[in-house]
């Protein structure tokens, strides 16, 4: 299952098992398919809809709107200049610290609904010096050959899909089926995210520890990271 018409043609059996075609026409399956595809884009950060938005900064604005396409608190990254070191706080410690202390150099960032502050502000106006990474929205299946989001690297995260897009389809008919496909693809959904996560955790971060040795017997001086030996 790859593309909507995949996923239209493994879905209408299953269909005509609880109620006639009539009721199920094609336009209202491919609704529910495209509705499904978004919905299960919506339930992770996956790194297929995790984007870079490119701005232009200006001297002392005190906050940008959010960039179109992009979904609100998804803004997990940002980088003014080349440095992306500024640190994403809550919005009510951010306004407690930026009020308190004005001429911090310290470097943070949070979001107030489609808006995204920061600290130190700029000073000078920039030409495409400003990135902020978020998630943005799923594609929408608005064709026969429209691919999901997960077609080409998992067939089985398609399977979620498949099984949304009946429950939305079934859920005036039979609510007890349609809570146990919503469940199997909340099952499915986890299970590939998480798959996926615990990849991610084996990529050693540059100039990031992957290990403390403590120096449990205070003679080897100053404890080093990874230095079994004590020496430096």
């Amino acid at each position: 299952m790859e593309t909507r018409l995949d996923l239209q043609n493994e879905l209408t059996p299953m269909l005509l098992a609880v109620s006639t075609s009539t009721y199920f026409t094609p336009d209202r399956i491919q609704k529910a398919i495209s509705r499904a595809n978004l919905w299960a884009g919506d339930e992770q950060p996956w790194p297929s809809i995790r984007k870079g938005f490119v701005t232009s900064s200006v001297a002392n604005q005190p906050y940008y709107d959010y960039p179109s396409n992009c979904q609100s608190e998804s803004i997990f990254r940002m980088s003014l200049d080349g440095d992306s070191e500024f640190e994403k706080k809550d919005f009510t410690d951010f306004l407690n610290f930026t009020e308190k202390n004005p001429g911090s150099n310290s470097k943070f960032f949070s979001e107030y609904g489609r808006q995204i502050f920061f600290t130190p502000k700029s000073n000078m106006d920039g030409t495409n010096n400003l990135i902020f990474w978020g998630l943005i929205q799923a594609s929408e299946m608005g064709s026969d050959v429209s691919e999901s989001m997960f077609s080409g690297w998992s067939s089985a995260t398609n399977e979620a899909i498949l099984l949304r897009a009946y429950a939305y389809l079934i859920k005036n008919i039979d609510v007890d089926k349609a809570n146990d496909a919503i469940n199997e693809a909340k099952i499915i959904i986890a299970k590939c995210y998480t798959k996926i996560a615990n990849r991610t955790q084996l990529k050693q971060r540059i100039r990031k520890p992957m290990f403390i040795v403590p120096d449990f017997f205070g003679n080897n001086g100053p404890t080093r990271t990874g230095n079994f030996g004590g020496q430096n």
